[in-house]
């Protein structure tokens, strides 16, 4: 039973924060400036993806509303 609810945190991770395959490389370094590093450059990619994908939900739905007028 824990290997299934490790499995559905391990996809929902992914699905969530698509850029947390990135924290692999800090194993080992957590308490490290490249290991905040990297975990910045997650939080960061994360920000940028998260971001394009709300402008162009933003631009399909300007798009709609549009060809609604």
């Amino acid at each position: 039973m824990q290997q299934d609810a490790g499995y559905v945190v391990r996809r929902a991770m992914s699905i969530v924060w698509p850029s947390s395959i990135v924290l692999m490389a800090t194993y080992g370094i957590e308490r490290t400036l490249t290991g905040y590093v990297i975990v910045l450059m997650a939080i960061a990619g994360n920000a940028f993806l998260y971001a394009i994908i709300g402008m162009l939900i933003w631009w399909l739905r300007k798009i709609v509303d549009v060809k609604r007028q």
